[in-house]
């Protein structure tokens, strides 16, 4: 609480040290044209984003990613068709799929009961 209560009157001193502040002349007509600079100065995109806006506005590029997307994707789903699954014995979903009764299903449990408030 102390170093609170320190630190909140160093604050304040500071503020009122820099109430007193003024910018230099010139530097509010300076600030806009200084900042369109800058702005206009910096490139818009990476170097990388300029290349696939390029390639993107060719025709064939857009075919030839959509194709090659949709190959991944269909390749994708032929091999987790095609992968073999072999449930483990002490999966529940085994159990339950092995025996169509519901003696697979344990029963034994007890529902939670909480205490009382």
């Amino acid at each position: 609480m102390q170093q609170e209560q320190e630190s909140f009157e160093s604050l304040q001193r500071l503020l009122a040290l820099k109430r007193h502040e003024t910018p230099p002349p010139r530097f509010l007509d300076d600030l806009a044209s200084r900042t369109l600079r800058k702005i206009e100065s910096t490139p818009a995109t990476s170097a990388w984003e300029a290349w696939l806006d390029r390639m993107f506005a060719y025709r064939w590029f857009q075919t030839a990613a959509a194709s090659g997307m949709a190959l991944l994707v269909g390749g994708l789903v032929v091999t987790a068709l095609m992968a073999p699954h072999e449930p483990s014995e002490t999966s529940a979903t085994a159990n339950l799929l092995a025996a169509p009764n519901s003696s697979a299903i344990n029963t034994s449990l007890k529902p939670l009961s909480l205490p009382p408030q």
